[in-house]
């Protein structure tokens, strides 16, 4: 049996190497997808100096100018990406791609507080956005407003309830706060819908250890190890605490 200096220990340790690891490929996630929607949707320089507004309605005037933004940002046009975006914002506020560019093209120039008031705006007019509260959430939590994070993500918990990055992220949010009852309802929720993901199960066996659910945790662990994914580090660490745990059938 460990002592309670050991698993204090280990509750702080285990909690800041999984927020690491969420924050790490929800990010990467967030990048790779984000990516893909510009080369995507990025339309070709004739077609944009063909692209009139005359007929078109302001929200289609709204998609060329969101669609004009990705292809400026193709060719490192920062600024004016930015005004395109924000005229695309002006036609049309409620338009969510152009929000959520245009916020993280602040982010990146170190404008948080803009990016911040770009997604609030945005949750004024569609409170029951998924996508902006979980960009909020994640720039609040950046800036060390822990418990606005987590507010935030809890205040659309019926929208979230079928998204596994949803529950992944409050439940590492949770963690990290030492609220780790909490935390282990939304790892298994987040399991849910993608069982073999290895930082969800890595997640829910630290939390289950700063609980005491020994066996419970010494499972998961096993079961982050088993899917065979787990980078060297995490895999030594998962195996160093299922060992510390005990041998479970």
């Amino acid at each position: 049996m460990m002592t309670c200096l050991l698993r204090h220990r280990l509750r702080m340790a285990l909690a800041a190497v999984i927020v690491f690891c969420v924050y790490g490929v929800t990010m990467l996630a967030t990048a790779q997808a984000q990516e893909g929607r510009v080369r995507k949707n990025a339309v070709s320089e004739e077609r944009v100096a063909a692209s009139p507004f005359k007929t078109t309605s302001p929200g289609q005037q709204s998609v060329y100018l969101y669609q004009h933004a990705l292809f400026l940002l193709q060719q490192s046009r920062v600024a004016e990406a930015q005004s395109a975006l924000s005229q695309s914002l002006q036609l049309t506020p409620a338009y969510e791609p152009a929000r959520l560019v245009l916020a993280q093209l602040l982010l990146q120039a170190d404008k948080s507080q803009e990016a911040l008031a770009i997604l609030h705006d945005g949750l004024i007019l569609m409170p029951r956005s998924l996508v902006l509260t979980m960009a909020l959430a994640r720039l609040q939590w950046g800036g060390g407003e822990h418990q606005a994070a987590i507010v935030s993500l809890q205040s659309v918990v019926p929208e979230g309830v079928q998204s596994a990055e949803y529950h992944g992220l409050l439940a590492a949010m949770l963690q990290k706060s030492n609220r780790h009852a909490e935390a282990i309802e939304h790892y298994l929720s987040a399991l849910e819908f993608n069982p073999a993901f290895p930082v969800f199960l890595l997640g829910l066996a630290i939390s289950l250890q700063a609980e005491q659910r020994w066996h419970d945790a010494a499972l998961a662990y096993q079961s982050a190890i088993d899917t065979g994914v787990l980078p060297a580090e995490a895999v030594f660490f998962a195996r160093e605490q299922r060992e510390a745990l005990g041998h479970f059938p």
